[in-house]
């Protein structure tokens, strides 16, 4: 075992391609965005017409180590499969060989080992950094060639192991997903449903408190914060049918009472104008019991309706309901700025049998919900540990633990 500084192992690269010299031909393209944290996948590249080639691009060949030094903890080191270009913001660099194995170089530099010697400089506008000098002088731990090339065979089948466990966590949470989607798209759906009258959120309204939807402009603003005092409901505490209440703000109670009308109480649905994938937008929930005196901010509504004609929990179901948020998806299409709008909701059709019959589907599709919800969330965690797994494993690997 040797300990010898990465500027006597590594080789930089300065060929560059440059639109100046007029280059001709095609070539293939690997930025940043191409390569996948901490595994040394790519995951894409472009091919690319030199003759149209905007500002110069560093070359690379197979078997070089491609290295993004622009936020450094992302890990992105890539081993070249292929001759190409890349972006400004990587290092390109040739390994001795007679010294170090280029993969067993790629994880120490994707390792904590790495990350903990590396003085990553942040400037005023910038991006976190690592350079060149910097680089070069970070020492690594060498054992032979024939140890090295052991070392990164047995992290690529643990790795590949760690692979296989993330499919089947992802692929149990889409089924887990796709189960709760369809059980609320198809409670909505029996043919009971259909033959009850629907009606427009809009008509249900008794009052002009209804619908409401955050204060305006200057008269709630990030300055207005205070430690305590009247809960803010923002777009990150509205959940898919759970109110999601570890991200807390307030507000002075005495500014509250002068924003009263954008109030939201125990029981009233408020509902997300922005959001995508596993939190679209239109989805709701309840205010829960416990909250205090609360408001909705900007991009969130509040919609309090009569509940001896529709139960609010009914109400949240259905806005959750693949079936409304598809229809609202529809509605914002076209819009300059994507969003769910008062305007949406108030065209909404809900479909409306007596109150009684609306509780006990709303408690049935609960109940059924909330054990999907369990299993995800038992999901999620794993998931979250399967992917601490790969700094773990480099940690180890990296400290002759493996």
């Amino acid at each position: 075992m040797r300990r010898l500084r990465l500027g006597e192992v590594l080789r930089l690269r300065k060929e560059v391609v440059h639109p100046h010299d007029k280059p001709r031909g095609r070539a293939v393209f690997v930025g940043l965005e191409h390569l996948e944290s901490g595994s040394g996948l790519r995951t894409g590249a472009l091919d690319v017409d030199l003759e149209h080639l905007t500002g110069r691009k560093p070359k690379f060949y197979k078997g070089d180590m491609v290295y993004g030094y622009l936020r450094p903890y992302l890990n992105k080191v890539w081993i070249a499969e292929f001759d190409g270009l890349c972006s400004v913001d990587q290092y390109v660099y040739e390994v001795d060989g007679s010294l170090a194995d280029a993969e067993f170089v790629a994880w120490f530099i994707r390792s904590p080992h790495y990350l903990a010697r590396a003085p990553v400089q942040t400037g005023p506008g910038q991006l976190p950094r690592i350079r060149l000098e910097e680089v070069a002088a970070i020492e690594v731990d060498l054992p032979d060639l024939d140890q090295q090339r052991l070392l990164v065979s047995a992290i690529r089948a643990q790795m590949a192991e760690v692979a296989r466990a993330r499919s089947a966590a992802e692929f149990q949470l889409d089924a887990v997903r796709a189960l709760s989607s369809a059980r609320s798209s198809e409670v909505f759906h029996t043919s009971e449903v259909t033959r009850w009258p629907r009606k427009r959120l809009g008509d249900l309204a008794s009052n002009d408190d209804a619908f409401a939807d955050g204060p305006f402009g200057s008269h709630l603003k990030t300055a207005h914060y205070s430690e305590r005092g009247a809960r803010v409901i923002r777009l990150q505490n509205i959940g898919r049918g759970t109110f999601l209440g570890e991200d807390k703000v307030y507000i002075p109670i005495e500014h509250y009472w002068t924003l009263e009308r954008h109030s939201a109480r125990q029981d009233d649905v408020v509902v997300a104008a922005l959001g995508d994938g596993e939190r679209p937008a239109g989805r709701a929930c309840l205010v829960p019991p416990d909250l205090g005196p609360a408001l909705v901010k900007a991009d969130c509504f509040r919609i309090r309706l009569p509940g001896h004609v529709l139960a609010p929990g009914y109400l949240a179901a259905y806005l959750n309901s693949p079936d409304s948020l598809g229809r609202m998806a529809g509605a914002m299409r076209g819009a300059t700025r994507p969003r769910v709008t008062l305007s949406i909701i108030r065209e909404v059709e809900i479909p409306l049998p007596p109150v009684v019959e609306q509780v006990h589907m709303t408690r049935k599709l609960n109940e059924e919900l909330a054990e999907a919800g369990q299993l995800l969330q038992r999901l999620e965690q794993e998931l979250v540990t399967i992917e601490s797994l790969p700094e773990a494993l480099l940690r180890r690997a990296f400290a002759g633990e493996l």
